[in-house]
């Protein structure tokens, strides 16, 4: 059974560049920095490591990059980073050289939202929960998202791989302050979500505008999830349409780095890599606060509401 995301990769950004947001989490294990190519740069926020491969000795990406993602690119999309106050959230992301699409904005779900490019091009989401508890850590993340030409599909297949259920959807079009948040004119999209471990999973589908082609550029590249049963867990993903994959089938990988001999590589049905890695006994012990979306979901002002009506009915 998969019980976790244990890392999210992220392919040709810089060494600092989700210094503003989390503690750095040192060099891959058996690795010293820069000495080899897959030498990797971990990052810990409260409830995932995100680990970059090392480009000390390259030159740095302009701040403003020629390329940045698009928005609707299929593949691999962006982290979602959460924090309490967007507006503060974003004064911080500016000093580490990321600029927003738009400034914040409400989009009526109890959230604001933003998107923003970082100095190498990626493409981060970002949003405010003006309702979260104060003793939450500066930032978090909610999601790491996928930009699918078949979302419907490719949310089912990572369902089924996580035993999990798709748990909403929802087409959005003719949304003004979408199109501001995004950059885009008229866009018309679909999501999907999966919840319920330490980060949630998102899928969309953009039928306006239509994606140009697949990003390979500064990003999300691997999603590693945790299993306690790895030759079941891969089976199952074989079954359900995911191919192996070796290194040398993707000379653009960056993030391959050192791994346990346990772990197993896959594409999944549209072509996106992510790994089944061995979930250790201390696993939840690893990262500060796995619960934490668990508990920030319970102080939403619709869960709020939910169990005050609840509460008023049993009495």
């Amino acid at each position: 059974m998969i019980v976790a995301v244990c890392e999210v990769q992220l392919a040709s950004v810089q060494a600092d560049e989700l210094a503003w947001a989390f503690e750095p989490g040192g060099e891959t294990p058996g690795r010293q920095a820069g000495t080899l190519p897959g030498a990797a740069m971990r990052w810990r926020a409260a409830n995932l490591t995100m680990r970059a491969a090392d480009h000390s000795k390259r030159p740095a990406a302009p701040k403003a990059p020629a390329l940045r993602r698009p928005v609707p690119d299929l593949g691999l999309s962006h982290l979602c980073i959460q924090c309490r106050t967007l507006a503060s959230g974003l004064a911080v992301a500016q000093m580490g050289g990321f600029e927003a699409i738009e400034g914040p904005t409400d989009l009526g779900t109890g959230y604001q939202y933003l998107y923003a490019h970082g100095p190498s091009g990626m493409l981060v989401e970002m949003e405010g929960a003006a309702f979260a508890p104060a003793d939450m850590p500066a930032f978090w993340i909610g999601h790491v998202a996928w930009a699918a030409g078949d979302g419907a599909a490719l949310a089912g297949f990572y369902a089924a791989l996580l035993g999990r259920p798709v748990a909403a959807s929802r087409r959005l079009r003719d949304h003004v302050l979408f199109d501001r948040v995004t950059g885009l004119e008229q866009a018309d999209l679909e999501g999907w979500w999966v919840p319920g471990l330490n980060i949630g999973l998102e899928f969309w589908q953009f039928h306006n505008p239509r994606p140009a082609g697949r990003w390979a550029g500064p990003g999300p590249s691997c999603v590693a999830f945790g299993s306690d049963d790895l030759d079941a867990d891969s089976l199952r993903a074989v079954a359900l349409g995911a191919t192996p994959w070796t290194p040398a089938q993707d000379l653009q990988d960056e993030t391959d780095g050192p791994v346990s001999g346990e772990t197993r590589r896959f594409l999944d049905p549209e072509g996106n890599r992510f790994d089944l890695m061995p979930q250790g006994a201390d696993w939840h012990g690893s990262l500060p606060d796995p619960e934490l979306l668990q508990r920030l979901d319970r102080w939403h002002p619709a869960r709020r509401q939910e169990a005050g009506a609840a509460g008023q009915a049993d009495g």
